[in-house]
C-alpha cells in the first residue's frame, strides 16, 4: 500500500509566528507516518489556534494542511491557551487537566480538535 500524499504548507513563512513554526514541525514529522497521514487526509475545514498572543489557522485542503498566521474567518473549532499549556499537550501531557482548570478554552466542534490531537503530539525520535 502506498503512503498517502499530504503536504504541510506554511503560508508566508517569513511572517509566521512561533506557534505556526512549531505546528509545521510537528505536523511534518508526524505525517511521515502513513497512519497519521491518512488521518490528516480525513480532516475538513479550518481550526483556529491561539497560544498567548499568537494565532494561527490550520486549514485542511485537498492533499495538504495550510498554516496561516491569524485566525481563519469561519473555523469549525477553536482552541485558546498559553504557549506552555500547548507545549505540554504536544509533549504528551494531559488535555483534560488544562480544560478543567480553565487554562485551555475550546469553541466550536470539539471533535474536530480531537481528530487533530494525534497529529500534533511529539513522537520520540526513532533509533536506528
Amino acid at each position: 500500500m502506498s503512503q498517502p500524499a499530504i503536504v504541510v504548507h506554511l503560508e508566508e513563512p517569513a511572517r509566521m509566528n512561533l506557534l505556526g513554526l512549531i505546528l509545521r514541525s510537528l505536523l511534518t514529522r508526524n505525517l511521515a507516518e502513513p497512519r497519521l497521514a491518512r488521518r490528516a487526509l480525513a480532516l475538513r475545514g479550518a481550526v483556529a489556534i491561539q497560544a498567548g498572543d499568537m494565532q494561527v489557522g490550520l486549514c485542511a485542503e485537498p492533499g495538504r494542511l495550510v498554516i496561516r498566521r491569524g485566525a481563519p474567518a469561519r473555523p469549525r473549532a477553536s482552541v485558546r491557551g498559553s504557549l506552555p499549556v500547548f507545549l505540554d499537550i504536544a509533549l504528551g501531557g494531559s488535555l483534560l487537566g488544562p480544560l478543567l482548570d480553565g487554562e485551555l478554552h475550546v469553541g466550536g466542534n470539539p471533535l474536530a480538535l480531537l481528530k487533530l490531537l494525534p497529529l500534533i503530539r511529539a513522537r520520540a525520535a526513532r533509533r536506528g
